[in-house]
């Protein structure tokens, strides 16, 4: 088996600002996360700023409200929940909000805007734990494809998100300004600011300048990050471990993750998780894709990798039949016609020939299609025996046909097991006497 690891020049390198560098392993080049968070600082804000945040000093009425929910235990388990959920994350957002000198509380977006799931998708169509939506994703690096849909990616996309932040601070002069425009946009917030001549979020929320959401969304932030920083006081019970680091090894075929955990000794659902971006659980055909996953597993998965022996996709080998279409099979199999094509280039779709092998990759396990149930037999049959085939014809008809062969129209919807909804369509081969 042709090896699937890509050999890196032994230099430092780094992938959107966020610091990795490349170590040999087994021959191999890993991209290691250098992190200097340590587990007492990970979950909350700077010890120096307990009681009271950077950006929010004084504690307005409206997130005052919101803290006093906040210690309910209903609310409690919610956010204990959502910390916990946070944990594989939590890393490698601190470090990147570090690196660029952002305020700590930006971290808490993120719990607001999906509750840190990494598979979140909102009503309006928002994916990602930072939530964006597909118009929003031009010049932060983002791609949508068939295999992928990176704004579930978690380190493209808090790329983009700080990136997102610091451009509507740099614009409004506010950071509770910025935070508003991630929330509605900052052409909404910058129209404001200059019809009414105001330059505070709190003014504008206030005298209801701005959508309702956004009004609660900034002091919720503002709250969570506080109950968070206090967590003694809100009776917060979820302990910060150190955050894991992260190890990325670029894949130059596709590969099954499901697979690749199982050969690898390694939790499958972290995989997963990790890579949450991917469509299938299979990685893209193109070799420039890094696939994560915690450094701790780093040895089992490289050797895993390594081993030429192992497989890391199956297929269905499927043989087309009288009546079958491309479309009917990839709604069966759950692969979409394009990635079917791709691996069967040699495949016609207008022109399927019976008996023609396809190979389609098991993205999800299925039984075989079920053969169409061949219509009742019709009475006045010709005894013809239908031994041959025909490639029907642009402007070939039922009716043209079986007057060709001088056979009934019934007769030949028979013996080719053709309901009475389906139709001719160019390219499809038949039985003919």
């Amino acid at each position: 088996m042709k090896r699937i690891l890509a050999v890196f020049l032994l230099v430092p390198v780094s992938l959107g600002g966020f610091a990795f560098s490349t170590e040999p392993l087994s021959g191999y080049a890993v991209r290691r996360q250098k992190t200097q968070i340590s587990a007492e600082g990970v979950g909350l804000l700077e010890p120096t700023v307990q009681n009271k945040l950077p950006l929010h000093p004084e504690i307005a009425p409206e997130t005052e409200k919101l803290l006093a929910q906040y210690k309910n235990r209903f609310s409690r388990e919610a956010i204990d929940r959502t910390l916990n959920a946070a944990q594989p994350y939590i890393g490698y957002i601190r470090e990147k909000i570090n690196e660029a000198n952002l305020p700590q509380e930006l971290f808490y977006i993120a719990f607001i805007e999906s509750e840190f799931k990494p598979r979140a998708v909102s009503r309006s169509g928002a994916y990602g734990i930072w939530q964006f939506m597909r118009n929003s994703i031009g010049g932060y690096d983002i791609s949508i494809s068939e295999w992928a849909d990176e704004r579930f990616d978690f380190m493209k996309s808090t790329d983009a998100a700080l990136h997102k932040l610091s451009y509507n601070y740099e614009k409004t002069g506010d950071w509770a300004l910025a935070m508003a425009a991630y929330n509605c946009g900052l052409g909404r917030v910058t129209r404001t600011m200059n019809a009414y001549g105001l330059n505070d979020f709190w003014s504008m929320a206030r005298r209801r300048l701005l959508p309702s959401q956004t009004v609660h969304y900034v002091p919720k932030c503002f709250a969570v990050a506080y109950a968070c920083s206090n967590k003694r006081d809100f009776g917060l019970s979820v302990s910060w471990n150190p955050p894991p680091e992260w190890n990325m090894v670029r894949i130059e075929k596709p590969i099954d993750i499901s697979l690749l955990a199982a050969k690898a000794g390694v939790p499958f659902a972290e995989l997963k998780a990790a890579n949450a971006e991917l469509n299938y659980r299979v990685t893209p055909p193109k070799n420039n894709y890094y696939l994560k996953f915690p450094a701790q597993y780093t040895e089992q998965i490289i050797g895993a990798l390594e081993n030429d022996d192992s497989e890391f996709l199956n297929y269905y080998i499927y043989n087309i039949r009288q009546g079958d279409t491309l479309y009917a099979l990839s709604a069966h199999y759950g692969v979409s016609i394009d990635i079917i094509l791709q691996f069967n280039p040699n495949v016609r779709p207008q022109a399927l020939q019976i008996g023609q092998k396809l190979m389609i990759p098991a993205f999800k396990d299925v039984a075989p299609p079920k053969a169409k149930p061949a219509p009742a037999d019709p009475d006045g049959f010709s005894g013809k025996e239908f031994s041959r085939t025909y490639t029907v014809q642009v402007g070939d008809t039922l009716w043209g046909l079986a007057r060709e062969y001088g056979v009934s129209v019934n007769e030949l919807k028979y013996f080719n097991k053709m309901g009475n909804r389906d139709i001719l369509k160019a390219g499809t081969v038949i039985n003919v006497p």
